[in-house]
Formats: structure tokens, sequence, C-alpha cells
């Protein structure tokens, strides 16, 4: 047989050979029995043993072949709709055991290398994939290079390996556009919805080459389905509200009941809580414009009409009656007839004035609250806080409002999976500080902020902390230094450097009269390397970097050089004292700016990459 003929061909032509080797062997055990009857010396025929030998071992390859072929292929006519992969996986586990159980008893009975045996057909036919597998890689060395087997190889392999993926995909959790994503990503036309499609249609699209990526469409269809569960359940429980009222006197219904309106603010309570759940899930995006609609019609403004209820009615009553003003306005349009046609707008704009100014000196108290537990709301102004106050519910919408608050803080970075956690702080020129513990973006927003801001402190300040001994290491290389860490820092580092080696030199100059020029030669190289760097192709952030540094450093340098001109020797002269140094004070743990006997602590407010201007003697000042 020719080993390069595909292997449906191979398999009949197996069958024809089979037959004829048969009548041959008859013969022979017919002639065989003649000479020993006669007492003849028996033939041996080595090529016709031979032969027989590796028929046998064809025979297996091809009836595990075609057992295989026949088993998937039964599957794969199986239509996409009616496919249950629970019940597929309990019948292979089925023939799985009847066949264990056959090969029990092949064991206790030792195999006779017959060639009735070695043609004896597979009388089960849909056998475990993983048995077939085993079956497969027991098979002799010599057959492994033949098509047959490699097909056989790759249909079991196949099949095993996509058989995890089609019970994922089978889940009714699998929507429309689920399948649309899997067809943009096969590029594979996928007609689920029609009663002729079939498990064989679907195994024509490459699914294990996209198997990572389908696998995690599957589990955000079942994240998916408890999501829309979840967000149903809300809807329906506020489709079914409805105020309850009760008569006042002789008036009518005019008052709520309290035990339904209880009930009312405790499923409001409930709905938020679910819904901000929804929000902050990965797996929300097909649901999350109706989440935030559902949290806006819930909590629009809640948290300020909690506080102010009064006034907010008060205010709704003022509104009301300019609304009936300018209604009357409107079909008035004289204006003598409008203002003078009566007393009505006389006695009512006075006391609706009245009613604005006890609501505004209200809503001012209740701002001043917010500003005392985050001060920095102070220099926000009343509309811009009440916008900010209003947007609480998605704290991804203050963004906007962030420079009012911050020095450089324009944006913030939130987790991909959790919805309100933020991650780093990113300055208007794109310099990023990443947050040591990150913040939940939780609660009342001026609470917050706050959390958020002392953890950018603490992050900028453990940064300014290990640039510190990075300056004080023997390995420490400037260039390298400033285009390790953000401008702030690199700015910083500078000036550390400059009073460490400047007090040093002074320390050093009553003993060592040389040590103040070689300290001033040092500082002129540093300068030099700086102006160095700005002649190659920078970044816009990068060259403002840099110019940054060469502007404070050639005030340093300048100060520096009157220091040696004026032949200052001591750290305590106060022409040295007199200028702004800066220290890293390990004891307490903080950066240190000394001028005289006065010692400021670095505040690390993010400050990003800025401009500087040139220190001139009346700015120095």
């Amino acid at each position: 047989m020719d080993p390069n003929c595909s292997p449906s061909e191979a398999s009949d032509r197996l069958n024809i050979f089979q037959a004829r080797f048969d009548e041959l062997w008859r013969k022979y055990e017919t002639y065989s029995g003649g000479q020993k009857l006669f007492g003849m010396p028996v033939g041996e025929y080595a090529e016709l043993q031979q032969i027989r030998k590796e028929l046998g071992l064809l025979q297996k390859l091809y009836q595990l072949y075609n057992a295989v072929l026949e088993t998937v292929n039964g599957y794969y006519d199986i239509p996409w709709n009616e496919i249950n992969i629970e019940n597929i996986k309990q019948q292979l586990l089925d023939f799985q055991a009847k066949v264990y159980r056959q090969r029990q008893l092949e064991n206790a009975c030792p195999f006779q290398h017959d060639l009735h045996r070695c043609n004896q057909p597979l009388t089960v036919r849909p056998l475990c994939l993983s048995f077939y597998q085993r079956r497969c890689r027991k098979l002799p060395k010599a057959l492994k290079e033949w098509p047959a087997y490699e097909t056989l190889q790759k249909t079991i392999d196949d099949f095993n390996e996509t058989c995890p993926l089609l019970e994922m995909m089978v889940n009714k959790a699998m929507a429309l556009r689920h399948w649309e994503r899997i067809e943009n990503l096969t590029k594979h036309k996928l007609e689920v919805d029609s009663e002729n499609f079939l498990l064989r249609n679907l195994m024509e699209a490459p699914l294990l080459k996209f198997k990572e990526d389908i696998e995690d469409i599957c589990v955000s269809a079942v994240k998916e389905r408890d999501i829309e569960a979840k967000l149903k359940g809300v809807i329906n429980d506020w489709s079914a509200q409805s105020f309850a009222f009760s008569t006042f006197r002789n008036r009518g219904e005019l008052l709520l009941k309290g035990d339904q309106t209880n009930e009312i603010v405790a499923l409001l309570e409930d709905s938020l809580m679910v819904l901000g759940g929804l929000l902050s899930n990965r797996y929300n995006a097909p649901f999350k414009q109706e989440i935030q609609d559902w949290v806006q019609k819930l909590s629009t403004s809640t948290e300020i009409i909690e506080n102010i209820l009064q006034e907010a009615k008060r205010f709704a009553n003022i509104d009301k009656s300019w609304q009936r003003i300018m209604q009357r306005a409107h079909e008035m349009p004289n204006v003598i007839s409008c203002c003078a046609g009566d007393d009505t707008l006389v006695q009512l704009l006075p006391h609706m004035l009245e009613q604005l100014e006890i609501c505004q000196k209200s809503l001012t108290g209740y701002l001043e609250k917010k500003r005392l537990v985050f001060p920095r709301f102070f220099f926000v102004s009343d509309p811009a806080l009440l916008e900010i106050l209003g947007q609480a519910s998605d704290p991804h919408t203050i963004q906007s409002h962030l420079l009012s608050v911050f020095d450089n803080t324009k944006t913030v970075t939130f987790d991909e999976k959790v919805y309100d956690k933020i991650l780093a702080v990113n300055s208007q020129e794109g310099e990023t500080i990443p947050l040591q513990s990150p913040v939940m973006a939780q609660g009342h927003v001026e609470c917050w902020l706050g959390d958020l801001l002392k953890a950018s402190i603490q992050s900028l300040h453990q940064i300014i902390k290990d640039a510190y001994y990075v300056i004080n290491s023997s390995q420490f290389q400037m260039l390298e230094f400033e285009n390790t860490y953000v401008a702030q820092v690199g700015l910083l580092g500078i000036q550390l450097l400059w009073t460490r080696d400047a007090e040093a030199a002074l320390l050093q100059a009553r003993s060592d009269k040389a040590t103040m020029q070689e300290t001033n030669q040092r500082f002129l190289d540093i300068l030099n390397k700086l102006i160095a760097v700005t002649t190659q192709e920078l970044t816009k952030n990068e060259r403002t970097k840099y110019e940054t540094l060469i502007t404070i450093h050639v005030h340093q340098k300048d100060i520096f050089d009157d220091l040696v001109k004026m032949h200052i020797r001591s750290p305590k002269d106060f022409e040295w004292l007199k200028q702004s140094r800066f220290y890293f004070s390990e004891e307490l743990d903080a950066c240190l700016v000394k001028i005289t006997d006065v010692d400021f602590i670095y505040q690390n407010e993010f400050l990003g990459c800025t401009d500087r201007l040139v220190i001139t003697p009346l700015t120095d000042r």
C-alpha cells in the first residue's frame, strides 16, 4: 500500500487486500495441514507471515480511524439548538466503562495472533475520545508516519480540546451580541439562531486559534446574565412602586402614608447599593448606560435634598411661582399691563426674594460643612461645588474639577476591573504618580477626595525618599537619575545634591582650601551636562524638565560662586544660612526646606512638569 494515499482511499484498499489475503491464508492452512498429515516438511513462507503481521497493524490503525470519524461525525450532525454537552459527556463515560470491562476480559485471556482476531470489527461505536487518544498513542511507531495517523491524532486532540469550549458556548447566557463578537474574532459566519445550524458548522470556525478570547467571551456572557438579572430586578421593583396617600382633614389626600414611604426609602437605599455594585463590575459594558441612568434617577441631588429638605421645598414653591409669573408675562407681553395691572407682582416678588435669601443662607451653610471636611473646597466657587456634589454618584465625572482642588492633578487612573478604585494620579503634562495604596472613590465626595490627597502625598513622599537614597549611593549618575524620576522629583534631587555638596565643602574649607573651588567646578560640570542634553532631540515635557533644571541650577551655582568670592568658610555663616537649603531628614522621615533658623516641611504636593521663572535678585528676595 502507498503510505501517501488519502486515509479514506487507504481504508478501501485495505479491505480489498485483506479479502485476498484471507483466501491465501486459508490455502496456506490447508496445505500446511496436508503436509503435516503426510509427514512432509511444512513450508514457512516468511513473507506471508510478514504480510499477515503488517495487515494486522494496519487493521488496528484504520479500525481506530474509522471508529473515531464515525463517532465525531455523529456528534457533528447534531443541531446546535438541540445539543446537550452533558448528555454527550455522560454517554462517552458510559461507553468508556464498557470498553474498560471488555479490555479486562481480554487481559484475562492472552491475545492470540491469529487473522480472525486481528480482523475482528469494533462493536462499540461511540467510544470516549480520551480512550481513543490512549489507543492512538499505543499504536506502533511505524504507523505514526501514515497520514491516517496524523489525521486521527489531530481529530482526537482537536475534539478533546474543543469540548470544554463547546460546553461554555452552549450556555444559555450566550446572547447574539456574544456570537457576533465570536464572528468578528474568527471571521466566520455563525447563524446560531437557524434551525439548520449544526455542530459541524460551528467546528468549521477556527475556535482553537482564538480559544482564550472565546473563553473570555463565554465567561463575560455568564457574568453579564447575572448583571442583567439584578438590573431587571431593580427595574421591576421600581415599576411596581406607587405613593400611598392619606387624607388631611376635609381637604383631600394631601399626605403620604408613613409606613409605605419608609419602605420606599429602604428600597431606595437597597437599590442604590445594588446599582453601585453593578456599576463597579467589569462586565457591565452592555448595561452600563442603563445602570448609570437608573443611578441618576434614584440619586440625582439625593444628598443635597436629604440635607436641606425644607429649603428644597421652599425653592420648589419659589420656582412654581416664578413659572406662573413667566406664563402671565407670555399671556400679557405689554410691560405696563403685566407689571402695573394689579398689585400681585408688587407683593409677590419681595416675598420670593426673601425666600430665596433664606434658601441661599441654608445652601451656604450646607456647603460650609462640606468645605470644613475638605478645606480645598474653599477655593471652589459655589456653582462649581454644587456641580461636584451633584455628580458624586459617579466619581469618573468629577475628574474635570480636579484641577480646582489639586495643584496639578488633572485626571486619575481607575482600575479596569473595579470601577471606583483609583490607582494613580496624572498631571496636565501626562506625568503619572502610582498610588502606594489605591483609593476607593465611594461615599461622600469630600471624604474620598481627602483620601486621594493623602494617598498622593504619601506616594510622592515615598518616591522622594527613594530618590534621596539613590542620590547618596556610590552608583549615582546624574542624567540617569533625571531620566528615571518625574520632573518634580528630579528638580528636588538636584537641590538636595547641591545643598549636600555645598555644605560638605564649607565644613572642609578651613582644612582644605581647594575644596571650595573643586566643588564649584563640579557644579559647573553638572550644569554643562544639563545644557548638553538640551541640544538633543527631546519631547516637549523633557525639554521643559531640563530647562527648569538648568534655571534652578544656574541660580544655585551663582550662589556658590558668591560664597567662594566672599571666602565663606563655615556652614554657620549667615551668607550660607540665608539661602534656601534642601535636606531629607531620616529621623523625621520628611524633606525639609531651611532658611536661616526656620524649617519648612516639604508638602509633597504633586506639581507635574511646569516652567519656572528665571531667578533674579528681585525674585530671589
